[in-house]
């Protein structure tokens, strides 16, 4: 079994609200420690909230660990903590080796110095010598692409090429531990792409990773095992598939709930048609608020008609909550040739889904209702809705198609029967 390199066990964080009130208490508890007066580090003082609370897991060589949070779940906290910035109120952590760390833009970097002072720094830092760092600093300016930058003051540099350098000096140090924030998000898809390649490099040579993303697919290409936190507390751990599962059902779940409860969707004109209802049924036609992938659904419209209609387009667009409200499905009965003749009372249109392939997530269901001009009658955009796992969902995969294996085994040519002449 791998050797573990970071234990952390019960490890928890207050901080205070009030600026003055925190200054204050702070002054109180370096005073106590300088004395050497026992402290209760346990009890939340006026103003106190624990940013992270009894928090505990463990990490051995060659693993990656997704750390999944809403903002301000105490993500940055715990890595803070772990990178030694910040010293815990609670609990204890035991780290094993050389920590590389890349947590906030550009932190470590001497704005003043040029990129090439400050990757000497960095590396004096992490315990190298001049030595060590002379013979890397190719291998870190060539990552970074900023060969003609090395030499600028770093205060000059983008948000990109500080993302580019930080990381190349956190990764070619070759560290026993490493710890991403959410900076990678900055880079281009170029870097990004040659940042998880040298994640898989260094997970093999036996670094230890935690990773931090809002991007689902980033963490399940590239952790093994991840972490929930939400409000600062772990409400999941363990195998990385399960602990997405329990993120974007929680999380996500109660994000786009308090959303909904705060606007009402619904779109209205003083025109002669209006949506009502707007229903996602599963395959015995039952409302329900989630699916499982590859069911079958039905999306439904019930609105109601005060006049006969002609040519009424109605439309569906369903947008993922999780990536910045991407659309992921549209569905639009002009495009297909189809236009309704909408009679005088109450009608219900439907459009059946056979298979719903989209992956597990929180989406956002907007129909729309319009007459071949482009004139809108009626909209609304107040359904969200769910998809869960099913057993053949693929881990990382966004979409999943009906399909069937074949396999058949084929004669080979030397076994076919020749005529004899």
């Amino acid at each position: 079994m791998q050797e573990v390199l970071i234990e952390a066990g019960g490890v928890s964080k207050k901080f205070c609200k009030n600026l003055k009130r925190s200054l204050w208490y702070g002054t109180k508890d370096l005073a106590a420690t300088f004395l050497g007066l026992s402290e209760n580090r346990t009890t939340l003082r006026q103003d106190e909230f624990w940013a992270v609370k009894d928090v505990s897991f463990q990490l051995r060589r060659g693993e990656c660990l997704g750390l999944l949070g809403y903002n301000g779940a105490g993500k940055s906290t715990l890595l803070k903590m772990l990178n030694g910035l910040i010293r815990p109120d609670e609990g204890e952590i035991r780290i094993r080796g050389r920590v590389g760390a890349l947590i906030e833009l550009g932190a470590g970097f001497n704005p003043i110095l040029s990129g090439r002072e400050n990757v000497y720094i960095n590396g004096q830092i992490l315990g190298l010598s001049k030595k060590d760092i002379d013979n890397r600093f190719d291998s870190i300016v060539d990552f970074a692409a900023i060969a003609d930058f090395i030499d600028a003051p770093v205060q000059t540099y983008s948000s990109g090429m500080k993302a580019r350098l930080g990381f190349a000096v956190a990764a070619q140090m070759n560290p026993d531990v490493l710890l991403i924030d959410e900076v990678l998000a900055v880079g281009d898809i170029k870097f990004r792409g040659k940042c998880y390649r040298r994640i898989a490099e260094l997970r093999q040579a036996g670094t230890c990773i935690i990773f931090v993303s809002h991007s689902i697919l980033s963490i399940l290409a590239t952790c093994n095992t991840g972490l929930f936190l939400h409000r600062g507390q772990m409400l999941a751990s363990g195998n990385i598939g399960d602990v997405v599962a329990a993120y974007e059902v929680h999380s996500l779940l109660e994000q786009t709930t308090t959303e909904n409860a705060a606007q009402n969707g619904h779109f209205t004109k003083n025109t002669s048609l209006r949506i009502e209802t707007v229903a996602l049924q599963d395959g015995t036609g039952a409302a329900c608020d989630y699916l499982t992938v590859g069911q079958y659904a039905t999306l439904c419209i019930s609105g109601s008609a005060t006049e006969p209609l002609q040519n009424v387009i109605f439309s569906f667009l369903i947008r993922d909550c999780a990536r910045e409200d991407t659309t992921s499905l549209y569905f639009d009965s002009e495009t297909e040739g189809i236009a309704f003749d909408v009679p005088t009372g109450r009608f219900e249109t439907r459009l059946e889904i056979p298979f719903f392939g989209l992956g597990p997530g929180v989406y956002l269901l907007k129909v729309n209702a319009r007459l071949k001009n482009f004139y809108v009658l009626d909209a609304d955009e107040s359904v969200r809705f769910k998809v869960v796992r099913s057993p053949a969902f693929a881990q990382g995969a966004m979409f999943q198609l009906p399909h069937q294996w074949h396999f058949e085994t084929v004669p080979s040519l030397s076994a076919q029967p020749t005529d004899n002449v």
